[in-house]
């Protein structure tokens, strides 16, 4: 799950769920993108999440952080 915040308010999140079968070029991965009223903004093959999430492929899409380093 990803939650983006400003002045501490949640503006949206996006999560990602595993679905065998469902879209094999990109690690079977759904995405679903909610605002902070949980309307969804997009779903499904989302190409801005595949591409972001691409160069970790070898790690099946998953991006890891670092506790130790703030996020940016």
């Amino acid at each position: 799950m990803r939650v983006r915040f400003k002045n501490k308010n949640v503006l949206s999140y996006t999560i990602m769920v595993k679905v065998k079968g469902y879209n094999p070029e990109a690690g079977d991965w759904f995405w679903a993108a909610y605002s902070k009223d949980d309307r969804v903004m997009k779903e499904g093959k989302i190409e801005s999440c595949i591409t972001c999430h691409s160069p970790v492929r070898d790690n099946d899409y998953i991006v890891l952080y670092r506790l130790d380093k703030p996020l940016e």
